[in-house]
């Protein structure tokens, strides 16, 4: 009862939804791919294996906002603040 309470709340909170479908519509568009996976350049298998590692996670952590900046409107604003504020 109470999850669907808070649903029905967030619902209505129009920005805030919209905001969370274009992150998720952001997070959508990037290639998850391994860098074994199917149809990779040579490329691209190489810039996805240095995910592996130590310092993977900031290297995907780095590689995902850059491609969510590349887009428009809050959200790619928001990635754009975070690169900036991180340094990248």
């Amino acid at each position: 009862m109470e999850i669907d309470d808070a649903i029905k709340s967030l619902k209505k909170q129009k920005k805030l939804v919209a905001f969370l479908e274009s992150t998720a519509d952001a997070l959508a568009s990037y290639d998850w791919r391994a860098s074994s996976g199917p149809d990779l350049t040579e490329a691209e298998a190489t810039k996805k294996a240095a995910f592996r590692g130590s310092g993977g996670y900031k290297e995907l952590r780095r590689d995902v906002l850059r491609h969510i900046a590349k887009g428009t409107g809050d959200v790619a604003s928001a990635a754009k603040d975070v690169i900036e504020r991180l340094g990248y």
